[in-house]
């Protein structure tokens, strides 16, 4: 499975790129270990808006319908 999340630097938005049309949970973590957005997506290209994330560092999980995480990435918000 070939997953990949682009840009690591957003501005309002992060596009996903996922291999088939199932359920995800994408979660974006402050380094503080608050989840900032939770969002399901469905479909294989995907983009999460990022406006309302102040300038900083986050992480980006992913995690299939059984709750396995698929990916995990580092984001940078800034503005």
């Amino acid at each position: 499975m070939i997953l990949a999340s682009t840009p690591t630097l957003a501005k309002n938005e992060l596009l996903l790129s996922l291999p088939t049309n199932a359920n995800y949970l994408v979660e974006i973590i402050d380094l503080l270990g608050k989840t900032q957005i939770n969002s399901i997506i469905n479909n294989s290209g995907a983009q999460i808006n990022t406006s309302t994330l102040t300038n900083g560092i986050y992480i980006v999980k992913i995690k299939d319908n059984n709750g396995t995480i698929v990916l995990t990435n580092k984001l940078l918000i800034e503005k």
